[in-house]
């Protein structure tokens, strides 16, 4: 029992500590726009597919929400646009919805991440994906010296159909461009990405620089000397459909997510979906969520938002604690 309740003291420590992040640490936003994806990946965390509804976050929540960010000194001035697959919008006549969004957060100076799975660069309406991008990526430079205000991220792995040639096209197509390129792998798969860099640096000008990013001085790969190119690989987590794949990391417990992209700050995750809610950290484990539409429909307040999940904080971390380790101990 000293023993119990000694491990308690710790964890309740440890919880405080954790809750007290989940409060306080400076913070990026995720608006997962859609969850209509026309591929169906076992690895997929958010059960993405060509059968989900194709309902997509309204513009205007995702500008009220960045609006309310820009007044808060610990939103750190950087967005992802994820899915599903976002550019999907595209396939349903939307033209306009990408565009918007993304001009919205680079004229008020935040730096965009779009992230997607390629599976629209060689089809019909791929052609008016590419003319759009390239008028924001050349629209909203300002000067030659400045680093990219868009980063794209592609996704190369063994679960992604035709991802060498899907990927591969986009680079070619924007590789004359003042963008940023982040292809996303995972842990096991090096070689794959080493391949498809080879054949790259075959068919396009490479070389290797420093430079100087928002937030770090980091190591790329410069194309046809305007874009960045850089790599990086995750753990596969048991989200989703990746719970059936063997090896996926086990994420029973509550996942804040918290990351030191520069090796300084920590900082934390918050990311909102096309169903309504919005969770504290990223896709693996037991989700800390919260609706962020109220009653009426209406989108809640930021600070509002971030007052129901650091409540929905509290009641996990405290869950798990007084589950694991008093409930399991005395239930062996």
């Amino acid at each position: 029992m000293t023993n119990l309740i000694k491990s308690l003291k710790q964890d309740v420590r440890f919880a405080n500590d954790i809750l007290f992040l989940a409060a306080n640490a400076p913070y990026y936003l995720i608006f997962k726009t859609t969850n209509y994806c026309w591929y169906k990946c076992p690895h997929c965390c958010e059960k993405s597919g060509p059968n989900n509804e194709k309902t997509y976050i309204p513009q205007e929540t995702i500008f009220e929400i960045l609006t309310q960010a820009k007044q808060d000194p610990k939103f750190i001035n950087e967005v992802v646009f994820t899915g599903g697959e976002i550019f999907s919008a595209y396939k349903f006549g939307d033209k306009q919805y990408i565009q918007n969004i993304l001009r919205f957060a680079i004229d008020n100076k935040i730096g965009v991440d779009i992230k997607t799975n390629a599976g629209w660069a060689n089809t019909s309406f791929g052609k008016e994906i590419f003319d759009d991008l390239r008028k924001i990526i050349t629209e909203t430079r300002t000067n030659k010296l400045e680093f990219p205000k868009l980063q794209i991220s592609l996704s190369l792995d063994n679960y992604h159909t035709n991802c060498f040639k899907n990927n591969f096209k986009i680079i070619q197509e924007l590789a004359g461009l003042p963008v940023l390129i982040h292809l996303s792998s995972f842990v096991g798969q090096e070689e794959l990405v080493a391949k498809f860099e080879k054949q790259l640096s075959k068919k396009l000008k490479t070389y290797e620089l420093v430079a100087f990013g928002q937030n770090s001085k980091k190591s790329y790969t410069g194309i046809n000397e305007q874009m960045l190119y850089y790599s990086s690989f995750a753990t596969l987590f048991d989200g989703g459909r990746a719970a059936k794949i063997p090896g996926a990391y086990n994420t029973e417990y509550p996942q804040f997510t918290f990351i030191q992209p520069d090796g300084n700050r920590l900082l934390k995750l918050v990311a909102f979906d096309n169903f309504g809610r919005v969770t504290l950290g990223e896709n693996s484990g037991r989700k800390i969520m919260t609706p962020y539409i109220d009653e009426y429909k209406k989108t809640k307040t930021l600070p509002q938002i971030f007052k129901d999940l650091n409540s929905a904080a509290l009641k996990e971390v405290l869950y798990f604690i007084y589950y694991d380790r008093i409930f399991n101990s005395l239930s062996k």
